[in-house]
């Protein structure tokens, strides 16, 4: 987990699910309470929660041809699908979900937590691009050859990830399968993880999982047996 409470956010705008609309920390609008996002090699995407506070004039409706103002739930309209793009700060370097298309987080739900006419406090659940793209994308073709070869199709093709974003250590060993019009990584950790095969062990055995620099599908052994993490970091 990271948290960035205490960091310093460069950048910080929500924009609504069809880009016609946005709000920004630096125009005043919003007041970030909290942030955390999360890496897990148990978790094939990012995905994090961020609470902030606005005003009941936070937003203008681009829907109002008088360009009325109010809350960011109902004129931004903030919602599922809405994005966030961040640059954050930290003592460890620089967070950032910004620009890159690939590198934007999406909002999957909103819960208000207090709300009275002067302002409103909200929890946003968010994911990384490729996880709120799993939920949408159903794959039908066939797969044939090295387990890796499949898995790099999947997530270039079914997932639009770019080959450079993108770690995989080769499997030995092949599959033949069916989307069975399953989600990508109802394919990855339910089918192919616990059958792919490293070069260096024959123990199947693998992770997926994404890191804010690219997306890893790495073996059991390796994880383990690789050199420990030299930048120093806080457990929470």
């Amino acid at each position: 987990m990271n948290a960035a409470q205490a960091s310093i956010f460069e950048e910080f705008i929500i924009t609504s699910d069809d880009g016609s609309n946005s709000v920004s920390l630096y125009d005043g609008q919003i007041r970030i309470i909290s942030f955390d996002y999360f890496e897990s090699v148990l978790s094939p995407c990012i995905t994090g929660t961020v609470i902030i506070s606005s005003g009941s004039d936070a937003a203008v409706s681009r829907e109002d041809t008088q360009n009325r103002v109010g809350s960011i739930l109902s004129h931004l309209p903030l919602r599922a699908g809405s994005i966030i793009s961040t640059k954050i700060r930290t003592k460890n370097g620089l967070l950032n979900f910004s620009g890159d298309d690939y590198k934007v987080l999406y909002v999957t739900k909103v819960v208000p937590l207090t709300q009275d006419s002067n302002s409103e406090t909200i929890l946003i659940k968010f994911t990384s691009k490729i996880g709120w793209l799993n939920e949408t994308t159903r794959i039908t073709r066939s797969f044939n050859g090295k387990i890796t070869k499949s898995v790099e199709s999947i997530l270039t093709k079914e997932l639009g990830i770019k080959s450079n974003k993108i770690f995989i250590e080769e499997t030995i060993n092949s599959l033949t399968f069916t989307g069975m019009t399953k989600r990508p990584f109802d394919l990855l950790i339910g089918l192919l993880l616990k059958q792919s095969i490293p070069s260096n062990t024959v123990n199947p055995g693998y992770f997926c999982y994404e890191t804010k620099s690219k997306f890893n599908y790495v073996s059991i052994d390796t994880l383990i047996n690789q050199e420990e993490f030299k930048i120093p970091y806080e457990y929470n």
